[in-house]
């Protein structure tokens, strides 16, 4: 037996934003200082870009939840769905973390493959338990083609950005140990 209806919808509100919040929270200074200083293609779009992305992303996991919360389902399949759709919704701010908190392109594309290998996961999911729910997603995973190219495409151009800093810290490292 689904939920009850409030229930449901308080936490179909609250756990997706809570979870940008949260991400918003581990992204927020590498969004500020890091993420401008990137290198940059014609493939990259401009950050404003993301924010209908994100809205529609948060919109489309609340909505999801909400459905799986409500509808008459098998205990098992509902438990699957959700367990699913939360590893999505965590898995979505963990690439925060590693992309813009650790300040790394190679962890945010790696991390990246990750997420759209559970998403799709997720949206197979649920074309077994919940048709419209697996609609609903559907654009979702349509964009991830897009955010596979922009996280390969950000690796590739800044791929030696950690070694330079990191042979940059080494040098300054050495020459302070050579001045003592």
């Amino acid at each position: 037996m689904g939920m009850k209806r409030a229930h449901a919808g308080a936490l179909a509100v609250g756990a997706p934003l809570g979870c940008a919040l949260l991400g918003a929270a581990v992204g927020s200074a590498g969004l500020r200082t890091w993420y401008p200083n990137l290198r940059t293609s014609r493939l990259i779009l401009p950050l404003w870009a993301f924010t209908p992305a994100a809205l529609a992303y948060t919109l489309i996991c609340g909505r999801i939840l909400y459905r799986l919360l409500t509808l008459e389902l098998e205990p098992t399949e509902r438990r699957r769905a959700l367990l699913l759709l939360s590893g999505m919704m965590a898995a979505n701010e963990g690439w925060n973390y590693l992309f813009l908190g650790r300040k790394s392109v190679r962890a945010g594309w790696w991390g990246m493959l990750g997420y759209v290998l559970l998403t799709v996961r997720l949206y197979r999911r649920l074309q077994q338990t919940d048709v419209q729910s697996a609609r609903w997603l559907r654009p979702y995973v349509a964009w991830l083609g897009y955010d596979l190219v922009y996280a390969f495409e950000l690796w590739r151009l800044n791929r030696d950005e950690r070694r330079a800093q990191k042979s940059g810290a080494d040098l300054r490292g050495d020459q302070r140990r050579l001045a003592m």
